[in-house]
C-alpha cells in the first residue's frame, strides 16, 4: 500500500518524513514514510526496537506451524504459487529468493516495496541476516518470510485486471495486491513541505468520494471471484486514516484533471476518514469476494487476549459506503524486515500485513493439499480465516476497525486437520426457494463459531458520490443455528453508528455471516443456510466452517481439564497465579491424548511431565516481582492429530504469611 513506513534499523525515534515523486491522479502508487536517517541493515547499527518478521509470525500464529512449532508440523508453502502485483518490479535475483520469484512482465525499475512484499511472503531467512538474536529467542531467521518455500509470479500494476484473470484461469490460487491510487491528502508529494489533496472537486469539495467507494476495480475483482472460485485475492486496506493537516485552512495543492496539473487552494477539506477515522478504505479493498487486511502492532509473544491487538495509527477503517464490514482481518504490519533492493529494509504498513496474511494462507493451502490432495476454494479459505480469527477490539464480535479479528494460522491449520476426520469445512449450493441444513454432532459446555462465506455476483457501480448507501450485496444468504429450541443469529453492525458494538440479528449487507453460540448439552445441532429474495442465476455456492472450544473447566490449584470427546475442539489457554516455592499440577485427561510433549517452558522454575498425563510446574525459590509464565504442551493422538495446550499465568513475589494464591 502507499505511504509505506520505512524505518531504519538503528532509529531511536520514529519521525516519519514522506518522500514521493510527482504522480498523476490515475497512477498506482505506494509512497513510503521514510525516516531521514533510514538505512539498510548491512550497516548493522544497534537496534532499540523489535524489527523482524519473527514477531509478525508470532502475531498470527505462523511460528506454530513452522518446524519446531507447537503443532509439531513443518509447513513452508512448498508446492504453492502466489501471484504478486505491485508498483515496479521485484528483484528476482535477491539471494533470499533462491530462484523462487519470477518477474513475468517488463516492469520498469527495481522497486524496494515490491521486493519487500515478496520477501515478507517467502524470503528464505538466512543465517547471516540474523543480526539481533536478543530480539529473537526462537532462534528463527529475522528476515524469514511466512512461506519460505513458496513461489511467486510477479507483475507490475499496468495491466493487472487482465493478468489476474489469466493467471487465475490457469490455476493460480492466491494473489497479493498492496497498491492503490493517490487518494485524499498527501504530504510532500507535489512540492516539498506542502500538502496536496487528490480528491475530485467535481464530486465533492471537502471529502474524497473514493474512500469506501465500490468502483470498477472492486466490480472486476468480484466478477473474478465468481468465474474463478478457486482464487482468493488479498488486498491491503490502505494507510490513509486521519491523513491531512491538523488545522485548516492551509495552503495546499489540488489536482486538476482537466489541465493535468496542480493548482493552489485554501479550501477547508476533511482529513481522510473523517469523522473519527472511519470510511478510509481504498478503492478495490471494498470488493466483496476478496480478503482485505488491516495492520496492527507487534504481538511478539503471541496472542493471549483481545487487549494484545493494538491498531496502528494509519490502518484504514471501514465501513464501505454501502455499510459492509471491512477490513476482513488484521495482521502485524509494523517493523517487518525483508529484502529490498539487494539488501534489507524495515517497512511498516498494511502492505506488510497483507503480505503476512498471503504467506500464511499459502501454508494453510499447503496443509490442505497434503490431506485432501487439492487446494481449498476461495470461499472455504476465506471462511476458515474468518472463523478462526482471534477476537480484537473493544467489544465481542466484528467491528469496522479490526474486521473479524486477528488472523490465527495455527488454529486454521488445526481445523484443516480436524476436517479430514470430522467434516467441519463444508461447501454447498443453495437453489432458489430452498433451505440447506447441515447437521453437526456437538459436545456440551462448548463455545462454537460458524462462518458462512459466498462469492457474491458483481454489483453495479454507482455514479461517483460521497457515501452512497446503495447495497452492493446481490444474493442475500442467511445463516442460523438451531440450538435446542433457540435460534442463534449472526453478528451485524450499524453502519450509521460505526463505533457501536456488534449485535445479533439478520444481516443484509455482507457476504460473510458469523454465528457464535454456546452449548449446554451434547447432541445433534442444525446449521441452516437459507436466502432472502431471489438468487441471481437461481443458485449460489457457499462454504461454511465450524470450530469450538470448551467453556468450562475446574481449576483450584490442582487443575483437572477434561478434553471433550467430540470433534471441533481447540485447547484453550488457562490463567493461573503462583507464588515462590509453590507447585502446580495440571491433569490432562483425554481419551485421545496418548503422547504429551513440552514444547515451551519458562527459564524460571521447573516444568516437567509426570506419569505421561500430568504437567507439573515448580516455581523458583525467590521472585522479586510479577513474572509471566507460559508453558506449551502438545498432545498427539493415534491418528497423528496434534493439539497445543497453553498454560499461562503470573509468578508472584513470595507471600511470607504462608497464604496461597489460587
Amino acid at each position: 500500500m502507499h505511504k509505506q513506513t520505512n524505518i531504519g534499523l538503528w532509529v531511536l525515534a520514529v519521525f516519519a518524513c514522506q518522500i514521493q515523486a510527482k504522480e498523476p491522479i490515475n497512477e498506482f502508487v505506494h509512497h513510503p514514510f521514510q525516516h531521514p536517517m533510514s538505512q539498510s541493515i548491512q550497516q548493522s547499527m544497534p537496534q532499540p526496537m523489535q524489527a523482524d518478521n519473527v514477531a509478525a509470525a508470532h502475531a498470527i500464529g505462523v511460528n506454530r506451524v513452522w518446524a519446531g512449532g507447537a503443532l509439531g508440523i513443518s509447513l513452508t508453502g512448498q508446492g504453492v504459487t502466489i501471484g504478486l502485483w505491485d508498483v515496479g518490479s521485484v528483484n528476482e535475483n535477491h539471494l533470499e529468493f533462491g530462484g523462487r520469484v519470477t518477474q513475468m512482465d517488463n516492469a520498469i525499475g527495481n522497486a524496494f516495496h515490491a521486493t519487500h512484499v515478496a520477501g515478507t511472503i517467502l524470503a528464505e531467512g538466512l543465517e547471516d541476516v540474523d543480526l539481533y538474536p536478543e530480539y529473537n529467542p526462537d532462534g528463527l531467521m529475522e528476515s524469514r518470510g511466512m512461506a519460505n518455500h513458496a513461489f511467486i509470479r510477479a507483475y507490475d500494476t499496468q495491466n493487472d485486471l487482465n493478468e489476474i484473470a489469466l493467471e487465475a484461469a490457469n490455476g493460480l490460487i492466491l494473489s497479493n495486491h498492496s497498491y492503490s491510487k493517490m487518494l485524499g491528502w498527501e504530504f510532500s508529494v507535489n512540492k516539498p513541505g506542502d500538502w496536496t489533496w487528490y480528491g475530485d472537486t467535481g464530486v465533492a469539495e471537502s471529502e474524497d468520494y473514493r474512500f469506501g467507494y465500490y468502483d470498477e476495480r472492486a466490480q472486476s475483482w468480484d466478477q473474478l471471484g465468481v468465474t474463478e472460485p478457486h482464487h482468493l485475492l488479498v488486498k491491503s486496506a490502505g494507510n490513509d486514516r486521519n491523513e491531512g493537516p491538523n488545522s485548516q485552512p492551509v495552503n495546499h495543492w489540488v489536482w486538476d484533471p482537466d489541465f493535468y496539473t496542480y493548482v493552489p487552494s485554501t479550501t477547508i477539506r476533511h482529513q481522510d476518514g473523517n469523522p473519527g477515522g472511519f470510511d478510509s478504505l481504498v478503492p478495490g479493498g471494498t470488493a466483496k469476494n476478496i480478503l482485505t487486511v488491516g495492520s496492527v502492532h507487534d504481538i511478539p509473544q503471541g496472542y493471549k487476549t483481545e487487549s494484545d491487538v493494538v491498531m496502528t495509527h494509519y490502518s484504514a477503517w471501514g465501513p464501505t459506503d454501502d455499510g459492509r464490514i471491512k477490513p476482513d482481518i488484521v495482521a502485524n504490519g509494523e517493523g517487518l524486515l525483508s529484502p529490498a533492493g539487494n539488501g534489507y529494509l524495515v517497512y511498516s504498513g498494511t502492505s506488510q500485513a497483507a503480505a503476512s496474511v498471503t504467506g500464511a494462507l499459502a501454508l494453510i493451502q499447503e496443509y490442505h493439499n497434503e490431506f485432501h490432495n487439492e487446494f481449498m476454494s476461495a470461499n472455504a479459505l476465506k471462511a476458515l480465516t474468518i472463523a478462526t480469527a482471534d477476537e480484537a477490539g473493544d467489544f465481542p464480535g466484528p467491528d469496522f476497525k479490526f474486521g473479524w479479528g486477528l488472523m490465527n494460522t495455527a488454529r486454521a491449520v488445526n481445523i484443516v486437520k480436524q476436517d479430514y476426520f470430522h467434516n467441519v469445512i463444508r461447501e454447498g449450493t443453495i437453489n432458489e426457494d430452498f433451505l440447506m441444513v447441515h447437521k453437526f454432532e456437538l459436545g456440551g459446555d462448548m463455545d462454537y463459531k460458524v462462518a458462512l462465506v459466498w462469492n457474491d455476483p458483481a454489483a453495479t457501480v454507482s455514479p461517483p458520490a460521497v457515501d452512497l448507501l446503495q447495497p452492493k450485496l446481490v444474493n442475500q444468504l442467511d445463516l442460523r443455528v438451531f440450538n435446542k429450541g433457540v435460534i442463534e443469529y449472526p453478528w451485524r453492525l450499524d453502519f450509521n453508528n460505526p463505533d457501536a458494538p456488534a449485535i445479533k440479528g439478520a444481516g443484509y449487507r455482507d457476504n460473510v455471516e458469523v454465528v457464535e453460540f454456546s452449548t449446554d448439552s451434547s447432541g445433534e445441532y442444525d446449521v441452516a443456510v437459507s436466502h432472502t429474495g431471489s438468487l441471481q442465476s437461481g443458485s449460489q455456492d457457499y462454504a461454511l466452517v465450524l470450530w469450538g472450544k470448551p467453556n468450562k473447566f475446574r481449576f483450584n490449584f490442582y487443575f483437572n481439564f477434561f478434553f471433550d470427546p467430540f470433534p471441533y475442539v481447540e485447547f484453550p489457554e488457562f490463567d493461573f497465579q503462583l507464588q515462590a516455592k509453590q507447585k502446580a499440577l495440571f491433569e490432562i485427561d483425554s481419551p485421545k491424548a496418548l503422547n504429551l510433549r513440552i514444547v515451551e517452558a519458562p527459564e524460571l522454575g521447573n516444568a516437567t511431565l509426570v506419569s505421561g498425563k500430568y504437567l507439573q510446574y515448580h516455581a523458583p525459590r525467590r521472585v522479586d516481582e510479577r513474572t509471566p509464565i507460559r508453558i506449551v504442551v502438545s498432545m498427539t493422538d493415534r491418528m497423528g492429530n496434534t493439539q497445543p495446550l497453553e498454560i499461562t499465568g503470573t509468578l508472584l513475589p513470595e507471600d511470607r504469611s504462608g497464604n496461597r494464591s489460587q
